[in-house]
């Protein structure tokens, strides 16, 4: 395989001295070594299909889409041929995540990208990512992460104390965070690049019979319930405020009927979907 990857990272109006990484797809455990240094082990597994017989999840393959009015809140019941009836509430503040709604996506004179979003009530972190490519074959992957990261090192859902860890190393953006800068670097590396920005939820989980206080009392759940919380934003860079879509972890991105970008902006984008973070 051939071509290279360009790895960015860090707020501001200037790349770190140093960057970016550029890994060699013809070698690339040159340069992607170290950029995994600094995350360290993330503690949460998370369930899939593949992990036993016995596990559903939902949005799935058959069932993604979630109206645009739907909620959360109240009571729920899952009834299937390989599980128990399982049951389980979920009350205030345990809905959806409010949508990041993103504004500055355009760059200024200098080519910084200056980013900035409306607070989303319950997120207790974010993280921003961009990834572009340019005529010269190279793909561009810039984050916000204030030490070297590869974006899609980082799933769509963390564990509370993964966020609580990666927020004290700054991997991710503290809960208060409404403002991030994209480099003048990574614009002028691709000019054509898709943003992403992520706001991470907490965590309910849920489990009958409850586990008991005494952690020395043998315990055995008829069924464990976990629900994880993200709401994910992206936005094609340089275009107006409004050309960005807005995602409800719970939904697939839709069209937003705007304009496209133009023939060759989407001939430099195509691809780039399977190593998006």
């Amino acid at each position: 395989m051939r071509g290279r990857v360009l790895v960015y990272w860090g707020c501001g109006e200037q790349a770190r001295p140093g960057q970016p990484t550029v890994i060699d797809l013809a070698k690339p455990g040159a340069g992607a070594a170290s950029l995994a240094a600094g995350l360290g082990t993330l503690t949460q597994t998370p369930p899939s299909p593949g992990a036993g017989r016995t596990y559903g999840e939902w949005p799935n393959a058959r069932a993604s889409k979630v109206p645009a009015d739907g909620s959360l809140l109240g009571d729920h019941v899952v009834r299937g041929n390989y599980t128990p009836e399982i049951r389980f509430a979920l009350g205030a503040g345990q809905d959806f995540l409010a949508p990041v709604q993103l504004s500055g996506t355009s760059p200024t004179a200098a080519g910084v990208t200056p980013l900035a979003w409306k607070p989303v009530t319950g997120a207790q972190a974010y993280f921003a990512s961009v990834v572009g490519a340019n005529e010269a074959g190279d793909t561009v992957i810039w984050s916000s992460s204030e030490i070297p990261l590869m974006a899609g090192q980082l799933p769509d859902h963390l564990s509370p104390a993964d966020l609580k860890r990666l927020i004290a190393r700054k991997a991710l953006m503290a809960p208060q965070t409404t403002r991030c800068a994209v480099p003048a670097q990574v614009g002028q590396a691709a000019p054509a690049s898709l943003l992403r920005v992520t706001a991470y939820g907490d965590e309910v989980d849920v489990s009958y019979p409850a586990r008991p206080a005494d952690p020395k009392t043998a315990w055995k759940p008829d069924y464990v319930v976990k629900v994880r919380y993200a709401s994910i934003a992206s936005a094609m860079l340089g275009l107006s405020d409004d050309a960005g879509e807005d995602d409800q972890d719970a939904d697939a991105a839709q069209d937003t009927g705007k304009p496209a970008a133009g023939k060759k902006t989407r001939a430099l984008l195509k691809g780039l979907g399977s190593i998006l973070p």
